[in-house]
């Protein structure tokens, strides 16, 4: 146990495996936007979303780690993490699969604005490294 000004953070060894290093399943998309849209039932916020914050223990038992409490907009927080959702699980499976299920989910519209967001941050980024491109110095 650390002892801070505030508070006390309570710190436990558990043998994990992060879902980066291991298959992706069915159940395992399901488990990772159930985390999702219980951060957004309760007013949580990741912010980080990536397969290596999903992890495993020996029994098979997934936890989520690394979440903070926010005091913002519900929706934004939930477009956000549910775009890295998507755009991580969508690197290790069927896109139409992860939509798919990300549907059961959340509503349309929900899975609409974070796909609008992918999009938009995607754009950007390849707007960004394109100037990077153009302006090369010889």
């Amino acid at each position: 146990m650390y002892k801070l000004e505030t508070c006390s953070l309570v710190i436990e060894f558990v043998e994990v495996t992060p879902s980066g290093k291991v298959e992706i399943t069915l159940p395992e998309i399901y488990k990772g936007f159930n985390f999702i849209k219980k951060l957004k039932e309760n007013k949580l916020m990741h912010r980080d979303i990536k397969l290596d914050n999903f992890i495993a223990d020996r029994n098979k038992e997934t936890f989520l780690i690394n979440c903070m409490k926010y005091n913002g907009s519900v929706e934004l927080a939930l477009n956000y993490d549910l775009m890295g959702a998507i755009y991580c699980l969508r690197n290790k499976c069927d896109a139409s699969l992860v939509l798919g299920v990300s549907q059961k989910f959340f509503s349309s519209t929900e899975v609409c604005d974070a796909l609008k967001l992918l999009y938009f941050t995607c754009a950007r980024l390849d707007s960004i490294f394109e100037k990077k491109e153009q302006t090369k110095l010889y």
